[in-house]
C-alpha cells in the first residue's frame, strides 16, 4: 500500500555537490502538503564523494531522505529502475540531479 504521494528519485555519480543542492532544494521549494521521500541512488562514486554526500544527506537531518550506495554503475536507467524498486509513493519523479 502506497502511503506517501510522491517518490523523489535522483542518481549520483560523483557529483555529490549537484545532488545536496537538489535535494535542499527540493526540501525548501515542495508544498507542505505533498508527502514525499527521496531516493538517491549512488551509482559507485568514488568513495570520497559518496562520503562527503552521505555526511552532508545526514547533517540535513530528514528522515525521508534514503542513500543507497550501489556497487555497481548501472547508467542513469539501471540507477532508477533501482531507485523505482525501492519508492513507497504513489508517482515516481526521476529527477536529474542538477535540478534546483
Amino acid at each position: 500500500m502506497n502511503t506517501l504521494d510522491l517518490s523523489i528519485i535522483i542518481i549520483n555519480f560523483n557529483t555529490s555537490s549537484y545532488t545536496l543542492n537538489c535535494v535542499e532544494s527540493i526540501f525548501k521549494q515542495t508544498s507542505k502538503n505533498l508527502t514525499f521521500e527521496i531516493i538517491v541512488i549512488d551509482n559507485n562514486s568514488s568513495i570520497s564523494d559518496f562520503l562527503t554526500l552521505e555526511e552532508s544527506l545526514l547533517q540535513l537531518n530528514h528522515s525521508n531522505v534514503k542513500l543507497i550506495r550501489s556497487q555497481i554503475n548501472s547508467g542513469f536507467g539501471g540507477g532508477n529502475m533501482c531507485g523505482a524498486g525501492l519508492a513507497s509513493g504513489k508517482f515516481l519523479c526521476f529527477l536529474n540531479n542538477d535540478s534546483l
